[in-house]
């Protein structure tokens, strides 16, 4: 074999050792690039999942239905008849909303719901009624269910309410009221001024876990879970839910004054719980 020959059988080798090394080089690359595109895929996947689970969306979606306007409605009553007639045609009927708040199913037993509200929501009404999520989004339609009053506690503003429908109602969770922190995200959800408002949500944070206000109907302080989620009339009885759709408390005030912003209030649900008892063992 001439020299020449030699030199170009290296050329070839090398250039053929060449191109192997890099399609070897580049199988590595594409490998890598392929495992780190996955691994990018399966961390957005993740941080979706996670948003979806916790996001304002999904808490909203889980707990509006099982959240409920409460009408307090009033007689009409006048001592002249010619007067009274024309009141009732006015108003539609012989009583007239006198007020709206929020509240919230916790169960369903013997073909009622069972929902809990202010006192300050229910008393000195005549007759009470509910408007049900499902009901005020239908076009036209604010249906009113006639609701009994079930018992009441003055002393801590707590109402029972149970009402029938034909709705599916998925009643809320309570949680544990002494496990919550100062910062933790919160929502509230009710019917601010009125039906026309029904399913607001507002987020916020606890303030403060524990306030001691006082309670002129009780003659006492009671206490108060604070936070900055707006709360407006109409959401008292409401829901004050952690980032697991639970209830940790019940909307029940807030401090209207112009100088002060975005302080609300909430009876700790550990509180509520133990009126409802109260007020159930008493049907009984």
């Amino acid at each position: 074999m001439n020299d020449k020959t030699k030199n170009n059988l290296k050329s070839l080798l090398s250039g053929m050792l060449g191109a192997i090394i890099i399609l070897f080089i580049y199988i590595i690359l594409s490998s890598n690039v392929f495992i780190n595109s996955n691994n990018i895929n399966e961390n957005i996947n993740n941080s979706n999942d996670t948003l979806d689970s916790t996001s304002v969306g999904r808490i909203y979606d889980n707990t509006v239905d099982s959240v409920i306007s409460v009408v307090n409605m009033k007689d009409i009553k006048v001592s002249n008849d010619m007067l009274q007639k024309f009141l009732e045609d006015y108003y539609g009927g012989d009583s007239v909303e006198q007020g709206v708040g929020s509240g919230f199913v916790y169960k369903k037993e013997n073909g009622y719901y069972y929902a809990v509200t202010n006192n300050h929501v229910v008393e000195e009404s005549d007759e009470i009624g509910v408007i049900t999520t499902n009901s005020s989004q239908k076009e036209g339609s604010n249906k009113l269910i006639d609701a009994q009053i079930v018992g009441t506690s003055s002393d801590y503003d707590v109402a029972v309410i149970k009402f029938k429908t034909s709705d599916d109602i998925k009643p809320l969770e309570f949680a544990d009221s002494d496990k919550i922190f100062p910062g933790q995200e919160v929502y509230a959800i009710g019917s601010p001024y009125g039906t026309d408002f029904q399913g607001s949500i507002t987020k916020g944070i606890v303030s403060a876990p524990i306030r001691q206000m006082y309670n002129k109907e009780a003659k006492k302080k009671n206490q108060y879970i604070q936070t900055d989620a707006a709360i407006n009339p109409g959401n008292s009885g409401g829901p004050l839910l952690n980032q697991e759709g639970q209830v940790i408390g019940m909307d029940t005030m807030k401090i209207a004054e112009s100088e002060s912003d975005n302080m609300g209030f909430a009876i700790p649900i550990n509180v509520v719980k133990e009126v409802i008892n109260d007020i159930e063992n008493t049907e009984k």
